[in-house]
This record gives C-alpha cells, sequence and structure tokens, in this order.
C-alpha cells in the first residue's frame, strides 16, 4: 500500500513538472517570436512633415531657389542664406528666428519644404512652399500648406496670407482648394488671405 502511494505521488509529480516545463517553453518561445520575428512589410509609403535640418535639408532647399527662383521670389536679392542661417523671412534683425521651415519627406526623399512665420500678433504668412517637380500633383504642396496652417493656428494666429505669381494657376488651385480667397492684384503678383479661426 505504501509503494502505490509513492509512485502515485511520483507520477503526479512528473506530471506536474512536465505541464509546468510546457508552460515554461511556451514563454520562451513566444518571447523569441516577438523579439525576432522580422518587421511587417511596409504596404504604403511613408511620408512626413519636419522640422529642417540644415545638415540634412539645406542643399535640397538652396536647389529650388536656383531652379524655381521665378516662382519663389520677386527679386534677385533675396538672401536664402540667411533665410536659412537665422531662420529670418528676411534682413530684419526682429525676425531672427521667427521663420519656421518645414520639410516633407516621403520615404526618407525630400520632396519640399513649406516656410511660415507670424507677422503681426493675429496674422501669419505662408513665405515659400514648394515640391520638387517629380512629386508634383500628388497632393505634397496642399499636405504643406495645411501643415503651415495648421502651426499657425496654434501659434494664435486668426488670418494668413500669401503671395504668388498670376501665371503660376497650379499653385493659386491649391490654395483655392485650401480656402484662400483673393484679396487683390498688381504687376504680376495676386495676393491671398485666409481665416484660420
Amino acid at each position: 500500500m505504501k509503494l502505490n502511494i509513492r509512485v502515485r505521488s511520483f507520477s503526479t509529480l512528473v506530471m506536474f513538472l512536465v505541464i509546468i516545463g510546457l508552460i515554461f517553453l511556451g514563454f520562451i518561445l513566444s518571447d523569441y517570436y516577438v523579439f525576432y520575428s522580422p518587421a511587417p512589410v511596409a504596404t504604403q509609403e511613408q511620408s512626413s512633415i519636419i522640422a529642417y535640418d540644415a545638415v540634412r535639408d539645406r542643399q535640397n532647399i538652396k536647389d529650388f531657389f536656383t531652379t524655381d527662383r521665378y516662382w519663389l521670389l520677386s527679386s534677385d536679392d533675396y538672401n536664402v542664406d540667411m533665410m536659412l542661417d537665422h531662420k529670418a523671412p528676411n534682413d530684419n534683425p526682429l525676425y531672427v528666428g521667427a521663420l519656421n521651415i518645414k520639410v516633407l519627406r516621403e520615404n526618407g526623399q525630400f520632396v519640399g519644404f513649406a516656410a511660415y512665420y507670424k507677422k503681426t500678433p493675429t496674422e501669419g504668412m505662408l513665405l515659400f512652399l514648394a515640391v520638387k517637380k517629380e512629386f508634383r500633383g500628388k497632393g505634397y504642396g496642399a499636405k504643406l500648406a495645411q501643415y503651415a496652417l495648421d502651426d499657425l493656428k496654434k501659434m494664435g494666429i486668426s488670418k494668413v496670407t500669401l503671395v504668388t505669381r498670376t501665371n503660376n494657376l497650379s499653385a493659386q488651385a491649391v490654395y483655392r482648394k485650401l480656402g484662400f480667397a483673393e484679396t487683390s492684384r498688381d504687376d504680376g503678383y495676386v495676393y491671398f488671405a485666409k481665416s484660420v479661426k
């Protein structure tokens, strides 16, 4: 009788240890799968709007002012280096650090940029909006502009203005689609404004 009880106790102990071992093995294998399984493959392209970084973005932005100078500037004396070095919309020392420069990147590639600032306590200005030729017509300009509008609104701005050339019809279409209204025209330029309350 004593032998029978010991055998049952021993077999129960072995079964208990096997169950504990299987549970422990399950934890180890699940951790292995979580930490060593391959990352899921992205099915859509990843785009993001991020702050300007001089090392990464400077040359791409300067290239715009060479290839698209006509579309971006109204005069040849604009100092692009001043803008990038001091984040200033112009040479006025009061505006140093006032310019927000945001870059849109698609899967690590430079797509375009937006530069905007708080002109007065209630008025912001979208100074530059540019998208590389190979990325145009895909909604990136509108995405950058909307980001600038949202950011200016967070700064307490109630009105955003911008200027573009009268013959820049594609840019005008983007601005109108975003709710900008034409306020005036003169000497080849059209002025737009939008309330962002």
